[in-house]
């Protein structure tokens, strides 16, 4: 009898949900014919952002190609961005706030004129792989996102310039691909349970800023002696020993060195 019960349960809610994504897929369809009625077939080249600095809602942003900054908050809006992912090439900031369910969809990879990406306060938070295909990014930005795994394709992000993995609750792994941003210029992994960086960071020359505070160290990884062009390093609130912090300012002479 409890079985009959569940398998009743279970029956609206799996029609629920087909409701809802029927409910989605004709909602886009009237936007994306509204877009395409004003503004062409073909996502023009906007040289002006609406309303600079404003976000804006992906509805928004699907009919009016201005729109340049946008926010996703809720699983809908996850939807969309995967199904109209075409439809956002002018949009160059994404802001995912408060989402309970991360998860990136692949589709993110068409949003070729993308330059920054936010995270605040993001639940259960994942990278595809497809986010290699950004190349226009310049700034990957996860304050307490909630993210476990780092693909390897963010080595392909060329034009990345800011790296910042704030308030993590996981142990962060950054795999050697990172080796392959040559534009980095500031990365900051702090308040975080743990961190493992790789011996592939003393390969990014371009680093001129590296903050690990709070980052779980009890000793200074190896490669951050090799990093010649910094100008702060800041591994505040670690507990690594003081004799390792004035061995890391006689290897870096040219660094700050915040402790």
């Amino acid at each position: 009898m409890k079985r009959k019960k569940v398998s009743k349960v279970r029956e609206p809610l799996h029609k629920l949900n087909k409701i809802i994504i029927l409910f989605i897929t004709i909602e886009l369809f009237f936007l994306t014919f509204y877009g395409l009625k004003f503004y062409g077939k073909k996502t023009p080249e906007v040289s002006q952002c609406l309303q600079e600095g404003r976000r804006y809602s992906i509805d928004e942003a699907i009919v009016n190609p201005q729109v340049c900054d946008v926010e996703i908050s809720t699983d809908a809006d996850f939807a969309k961005l995967a199904l109209a992912s075409e439809n956002l090439g002018n949009v160059q900031t994404l802001y995912f706030r408060k989402t309970p369910n991360t998860e990136i969809p692949a589709e993110i990879g068409n949003l070729k004129n993308l330059t920054s990406i936010n995270f605040h306060h993001s639940i259960k938070t994942s990278l595809p792989p497809d986010i290699g295909k950004l190349k226009s990014l310049k700034v990957l930005s996860m304050n307490k996102a909630d993210i476990k795994n780092i693909p390897k394709e963010i080595g392909d992000l060329h034009s990345l310039e800011n790296l910042t993995l704030n308030n993590n609750f996981a142990k962060v792994v950054m795999p050697p691909e990172i080796a392959k941003l040559r534009n980095l210029k500031v990365m900051a992994i702090t308040d975080t349970i743990r961190v493992d960086l790789p011996a592939e960071l003393s390969e990014i020359k371009s680093l001129e800023e590296l903050y690990l505070n709070g980052s779980g160290l009890s000793t200074i990884p190896e490669p951050i002696y090799q990093l010649k062009n910094l100008k702060i390093l800041n591994i505040s609130d670690n507990e690594i020993n003081p004799a390792d912090v004035e061995k890391i300012r006689l290897s870096l002479p040219n660094t700050t060195v915040v402790f």
